[in-house]
C-alpha cells in the first residue's frame, strides 16, 4: 500500500458521497489524516468507517 501522504492532513469537502468520499478515502488508504465535511452526518460517517485504514 502506498504511503505518500503519510504525515499530510487533507481536507476533503463534500466528502458525504461520490467523488469527494472516493477522494477522502484514497488518501485515508494513502495514511493521510483526512478530515471529511459535508452536510449529512450519516454519510460522513460512514466514509468515515470506509476510509479506517487497519
Amino acid at each position: 500500500m502506498s504511503q505518500q501522504l503519510s504525515g499530510k492532513v487533507a481536507l476533503v469537502t463534500g466528502g458525504t458521497s461520490g467523488i469527494g468520499r472516493a477522494t477522502a478515502i484514497a488518501y485515508a488508504q494513502q495514511q493521510a489524516k483526512v478530515v471529511v465535511v459535508g452536510r449529512r452526518i450519516d454519510e460522513g460517517e460512514e466514509t468515515v468507517r470506509l476510509g479506517v485504514v487497519a
